[in-house]
């Protein structure tokens, strides 16, 4: 009976460890995001007229980028690319705006379910990135949509692998 009492509070203490490794690891995960981000915003206020920080996004294309939306001295809506050799700046009204995106594709497909739009740049073309969802005969699927931040032209679509 002792020994029993030993093999369960043993495995207890081993699922709480395990636990307690998890959240040590998920955090040092996301306080690298964060300090990503903190360094970008930094940047971007340091190197733009950007002077309002709206929302700093993650994106990864040919290399990864943090974008920043925010507002200029002017009360502009502005963007910037953050990565490893600078800064990419335009103004929001330069392009289309994602919710022109969002719209454009709801026409496609109302029934899809966007995840997110955030801006990024790939093979040095500005781009609306759209993640969604989409219920299909096998299940649901989750695509990739890229258009073209200037003119909202689509560029190129990515399927996952249905779920």
């Amino acid at each position: 009976m002792h020994y029993k009492k030993r093999i369960v509070w043993g495995s207890i203490a081993a699922v709480a460890l395990l636990v307690f490794i998890a959240f040590r690891f998920y955090d040092a995960v996301r306080a690298d995001l964060r300090l990503e981000k903190e360094q970008a915003v930094k940047t971007v206020l340091q190197e733009t007229r950007i002077e309002q920080v709206d929302a700093v996004r993650p994106f990864v294309g040919d290399k990864p980028y943090m974008v920043v939306y925010g507002k200029s001295d002017r009360d502009e809506e502005m963007i910037a690319w953050v990565h490893e050799d600078g800064v990419d700046v335009k103004l929001a009204r330069e392009g289309v705006s994602s919710e022109t995106i969002r719209e454009k594709m709801l026409a496609k497909n109302p029934e899809m379910d966007i995840v997110h739009i955030n801006a990024g740049k790939m093979q040095d073309v500005f781009v609306w990135e759209v993640f969604y969802k989409q219920k299909e005969e096998a299940g649901e699927r989750y695509y990739y949509d890229y258009y073209r931040f200037s003119d909202g032209s689509h560029l190129d679509t990515y399927r996952m692998a249905a779920r």
